[in-house]
C-alpha cells in the first residue's frame, strides 16, 4: 500500500534548526528542504522580546538564590522566580510612574526655581503673607517693583513669574491682572533629587 506523502512547513530560529533536524530524522521523516526565511521587524522583535525573557529567568534564577537552614544555596522553583519576575516587573512600571509624576511637578515648579520651604513657612508664621503670580509680559508693570515689594522670580515663554509680600493685615490689591497661583510644596532640586533617586532604582 503506497501512503502518500504529507508536507509540512515549519518555521525555526537558525540556532535551533541543527537539534530540530536530528530530531525530526529520528521521528522518521525522510527528506527535508531548508529554506531561508527573511524575518519581519514584527518577528525580529518577537524574537528578540523571547530571548530577552529567557534570559531574565536565567539572571532571576542566580538571583532568587536563597540560604537555607543548612547553609547551603538553594534556588527557587521556577514559579517563585516567576513571581519575582512579576514582582520586579510590577515596581518597575510604579517606579516609572513616580517618574513621570515627578517630572510634571518639575515642570510646573520649574519657573520658579530653587527655594527654602521651611523659610517660606517660618516667614508666614511670622505674619508675611507671600503670594506666587503669573501674568502675561505684556501685562507687567516695571513700576511693581518700586510701589509693591513685588520680586520677579522668573521670565520665561512671555510669561512673567513673580512674588508680592505682604502683612496678613494688608488689605490691597496688585493694578494688574496676574493669576495667583497655589504656593509650591516643594522645589526644582527637590524634584530632581526625587527624579534621580527613582531612575537609581530602576538601574539597580
Amino acid at each position: 500500500m503506497i501512503v502518500p506523502m504529507i508536507k509540512y512547513g515549519f518555521l525555526v530560529y537558525h540556532r535551533d534548526f541543527d537539534s530540530f533536524l536530528s530530531r525530526l530524522q529520528e521521528m522518521g521523516l525522510v527528506d527535508v528542504e531548508r529554506h531561508t526565511k527573511v524575518l519581519s521587524d514584527e518577528e525580529r522583535n518577537l524574537i528578540n522580546e523571547i530571548n530577552r525573557y529567557t534570559q531574565t529567568l536565567k539572571d532571576l534564577k542566580i538571583r532568587a538564590a536563597q540560604i537555607d537552614q543548612t547553609g547551603q544555596v538553594a534556588p527557587l522553583n521556577s514559579d517563585a522566580v516567576l513571581n519575582e519576575y512579576e514582582d520586579l516587573i510590577k515596581e518597575k512600571e510604579q517606579v516609572e510612574s513616580s517618574i513621570r509624576r515627578a517630572q510634571k511637578d518639575l515642570n510646573d515648579v520649574r519657573p520658579w526655581g530653587n527655594f527654602n520651604i521651611d523659610l517660606l513657612r517660618k516667614l508666614s508664621d511670622s505674619g508675611l503673607n507671600i503670594k506666587f503670580y503669573v501674568t502675561n509680559e505684556k501685562a507687567f508693570d516695571e513700576s511693581l517693583l518700586e510701589d509693591y515689594t513685588v520680586e520677579v522670580i522668573n521670565n520665561e515663554a512671555g510669561q512673567v513669574y513673580f512674588v508680592w509680600i505682604q502683612q496678613y493685615d494688608q488689605d490691597a490689591s496688585l493694578p494688574i491682572e496676574a493669576v495667583e497661583v497655589k504656593i509650591p510644596n516643594y522645589s526644582a532640586s527637590g524634584k530632581e533629587t526625587e527624579i534621580a533617586t527613582h531612575r537609581g532604582r530602576i538601574s539597580e
